[in-house]
């Protein structure tokens, strides 16, 4: 009857080669998986972003449809989470992830950059966080395009962003300032 207390006391505990090799695979796993963690998190800020500018699409589409003109200087285009005033950089009442955003005039129309938060795009220079959504009147309605403002966005002193598979399929076009111009 000793022997099998004894026989049952011994084995408790986990052995360290058994300890080792679980913490190596969980690390192996941690390994892979945070890059597609960050690119998750990344593209769910961008979703925000895109969201952001759909609620000033709508405000811009309210301002023509009222107004019969683009915003231009002295005016404020009404919207969240921030009013814009033409020309002037908002960076208050901003959700954490929105650095800045401004509302501007290019070419035949306007145009809205959005900066994003460094701090989900550390390795992206300010210039290549921004998101651009431009409105212009063609055929007396209003379009839009949103995306990148140059059309080579792949060079690292271009504004937009240069890595476009982060940006959403509905805000992926390359070339917002070529588009407003033409």
């Amino acid at each position: 009857m000793e022997k099998s207390v004894l026989k049952s006391r011994q084995r408790k505990a986990f052995s360290l080669l058994e300890l080792m090799i679980v913490i190596t695979i969980m690390a192996v796993l941690a390994a892979a998986s945070i890059p597609s963690y960050i690119k998750y998190i990344q593209r769910a800020t961008l979703a925000e972003a895109v969201s952001i500018l759909g609620d000033y699409r709508l405000a811009l589409g309210i301002f023509w449809n009222v107004g019969d003109k683009l915003p231009a200087t002295g005016d404020v285009l009404t919207g969240t989470p921030a009013d814009l005033p033409f020309g002037i950089d908002v960076t208050t009442n901003l959700p954490d992830t929105i650095e800045s955003i401004k509302l501007t005039g290019v070419g035949n129309g306007v145009l809205i950059s959005l900066v994003v938060d460094a701090n989900i795009f550390s390795t992206y220079p300010s210039n290549n966080r921004r998101i651009y959504l431009g409105a212009k009147i063609s055929d007396n309605r209003l379009v839009f395009a949103c995306g990148n403002l140059s059309t080579d966005a792949a060079v690292p002193t271009d504004f937009g962003f240069i890595d476009r598979s982060v940006l959403p399929k509905n805000c992926n076009y390359n070339g917002v300032n070529d588009w407003l111009l033409n």
